[in-house]
């Protein structure tokens, strides 16, 4: 028969506490080394990127010197030798002489300037500071009138150091032709869209005006150049093909980074900038560029915008 009963009683609330304090401090810590973790991770990737972005840096440095440099030493000279020569012997030369040493300092310093006019472009969209001047642009007829323009300038004169003057008129009335003729093909979409397009011109005429000045640049005289405009909706697609040496592939992805030259352009002058200015146009007008080059081929730059950015 039970007579007694023993309970022995432990009241262990203070230890759950402690324990759930405890569970709580380690959750607490272990939040807190996650996030300093990911902290320092961030800030070694922010690191690594401050470190590429200054490689970066030090490389444009680089071949801006050395592409400008060794650009300006050129014309430098031509307006050198052709001021001495108009200061020693300006007596005794004859009217198409004393022209064609004037026309070698004008196209001198002409071709210093468009490489300035490219340095500072570049600089500008880089700034974050340009604003898209949209307005209406009949495509159909914008390109034929642009590209008439352009032949009609000489598209290769800036670099052209045999661009001389062919008589002895005063230069305001003469009329320069570039010694390098090639055949030009011009098919444009029937698609009324392309009358309608909404663009900024001044970007458009950089895009268009580098890529058609490169083609004539790097193709051989004579040799045709196809350039196509159609409409894909919503897009506009421009095509320019040339018949040049092609890019090698393992060029190919540093096309557009600036000052950036192929290793076959050869002796052609240049800064690599035209391509740069290119790409910047076409991203702030919302498009892309692709290329696809072969040594047999050539090359073709296709273009691809909104037709309303």
């Amino acid at each position: 028969m039970l007579q007694e009963v023993v309970v022995i009683h432990h009241d262990i609330t203070e230890l759950k506490e402690a324990e759930e304090t405890m569970r709580r401090l380690n959750e607490i810590l272990e939040e807190r080394v996650a996030t300093r973790t990911a902290e320092l991770r961030a800030s070694e990737e922010n690191l690594r990127a401050a470190l590429d972005a200054e490689r970066q840096i030090n490389l444009l440095k680089t071949s801006f010197v050395g592409i400008v440099s060794h650009e300006f030493r050129t014309p430098l000279g031509i307006i050198s030798t052709a001021t001495e020569l108009l200061s020693r012997y300006d007596g005794k030369l004859t009217p198409l002489q004393r022209s064609q040493y004037t026309g070698s300092i004008m196209g001198a310093v002409k071709r210093m300037t468009g490489m300035m006019e490219h340095i500072l472009l570049l600089a500008w969209i880089d700034s974050g500071n340009v604003a898209l001047a949209l307005s209406p642009l009949d495509l159909t007829t914008w390109l034929p009138k642009t590209l008439a323009e352009i032949k009609g300038s000489c598209p290769s004169q800036d670099y052209c150091l045999n661009h001389l003057p062919a008589d002895s008129r005063p230069l305001e009335n003469r009329v320069e032709t570039c010694p390098i003729v090639h055949d030009y093909h011009l098919e444009i979409d029937s698609s009324d869209t392309l009358r309608h397009a909404l663009m900024d011109e001044a970007l458009l005429h950089h895009i268009f005006g580098n890529l058609f000045s490169n083609a004539c640049k790097y193709s051989p005289p004579g040799s045709r150049i196809d350039i196509s405009l159609r409409h894909q909706a919503p897009h506009v697609i421009l095509s320019i093909r040339n018949q040049g040496p092609g890019i090698p592939e393992d060029e190919q992805a540093h096309l557009f980074d600036g000052f950036y030259r192929g290793s076959n352009v050869g002796n052609q002058p240049g800064t690599g900038l035209g391509l740069a200015i290119t790409h910047r146009c076409i991203e702030l007008l919302g498009g892309a560029i692709t290329l696809q080059s072969s040594a047999t081929d050539g090359t073709t730059f296709t273009v691809t915008l909104p037709l309303s950015p």
